[in-house]
């Protein structure tokens, strides 16, 4: 690769699922996908629907929602509904493997964590740094509190704190 650095913004390492779930979403998702001829939506999820910003889950920035909705009329073509129970399978295995594989990442890397994040794992993001920096030293992690999944789509106070830090490590991996 010719990177000299990463930075990863919410980045996925396990789904944020109901505690009670954990332990049996994988397995539950695989068999669900093997038993459907068809596709079918992930339990509790549906085909695409335009949510009102206040329930979105994304960011706080109603400005910047508006943007992202407004961009979806005019390319429906972007538009997708919930996750698909194979693609929550999918996704969880590769995160697993993500987690498992840290030592392969020799180049500093700073993992930014949405506080608020109501969609990816915050404590999957835990675990995959707290491995990491075992045998990286040159990572960094920061936590944005109280900001929702899409960092760079948030309100200005959380996203400037997250362009901050990125272009703070671009600088002193740059040299």
């Amino acid at each position: 690769h010719s990177f000299d650095a990463i930075a990863l913004s919410a980045p996925m390492y396990g789904i944020n699922v109901a505690w009670y779930l954990r332990p049996i979403a994988m397995g539950l998702s695989q068999l669900l996908t093997e038993v459907s001829a068809t596709p079918s939506y992930a339990p509790g999820h549906k085909a695409y629907y335009a949510k009102p910003f206040e329930k979105s889950l994304l960011t706080q920035s109603a400005i910047r929602y508006r943007w992202f909705r407004d961009l979806y009329e005019q390319k429906p073509e972007l538009k997708l509904g919930g996750p698909s129970t194979r693609w929550v399978w999918q996704g969880l295995m590769a995160a697993k493997q993500c987690i498992q594989q840290t030592r392969q990442i020799h180049i500093p890397l700073l993992l930014l964590q949405a506080g608020n994040d109501q969609i990816v794992s915050n404590a999957a993001q835990d675990a995959f740094f707290t491995k990491l920096n075992k045998t990286n030293h040159c990572s960094q992690f920061m936590s944005i509190a109280d900001s929702k999944h899409e960092l760079l789509f948030e309100q200005d106070q959380y996203r400037n704190q997250t362009l901050d830090a990125v272009l703070i490590s671009l600088t002193i991996h740059k040299g």
